[in-house]
């Protein structure tokens, strides 16, 4: 197989562009070496619109559609596929927060089942995103991550966890808020 691997949203440290909530990538797949068996195909369809490449941000819209029914026959006679993956980058953040606070092997006040049971650390990252992290919180936790010196990223790890004991209040359930909370105690009080 041969995959071709292309993405858009990738914002770096930037995690909370307004402008680019998503993170996407799309793959082209082949089972044989497409850019090998369609060179001559690619040659003369670039030709087509006077260019010696595709690149669809260089073409624009209007030379895509004139070459678009050659490359659609191109793309069945090589019968590939393609696949995409979506990535909205709050739920990114909320799963950042659960393993750099939950991590049982780190946190010693999270119970085992709590983060290493795959549908309990679900329910539990489903529960802190719709309860606890606010985008702020998530910008925080960010900052504790992207740090470049460990006194700065440990700052962001207490706020950051102090900003979600004023949260935890929201969360349905008792067991779930006395779980986040003796987290998050620990997490203050050892934050390394």
């Amino acid at each position: 197989m041969w995959a071709y691997v292309d993405e858009t949203g990738n914002t770096l440290n930037n995690l909370f562009d307004e402008d680019q909530p998503l993170f996407i990538t799309a793959a082209f797949m082949t089972k044989t070496n497409f850019d090998l068996v369609a060179k001559a195909s690619i040659t003369a369809i670039a030709k087509k619109v006077g260019t010696d490449a595709l690149h669809a941000n260089v073409l624009g819209l209007a030379k895509i559609e004139q070459i678009a029914p050659d490359l659609l026959k191109l793309l069945k006679k090589t019968d590939c596929r393609f696949f995409f993956s979506r990535v909205e980058k709050k739920y990114l953040a909320a799963c950042k927060v659960i393993d750099v606070y939950f991590d049982q092997g780190e946190n010693k006040a999270v119970p085992w089942t709590a983060y290493w049971s795959r549908h309990l650390r679900l329910l539990l990252t489903f529960k802190m995103a719709c309860f606890v992290i606010t985008p702020e919180i998530a910008s925080i936790v960010w900052d504790c991550l992207t740090a470049k010196s460990e006194f700065t990223s440990k700052k962001h790890f207490v706020l950051g966890a102090e900003a979600m004991l004023d949260n935890v209040q929201f969360v349905p359930d008792a067991r779930s808020r006395e779980i986040i909370t003796d987290a998050l105690q620990w997490a203050i009080v050892n934050p390394e």
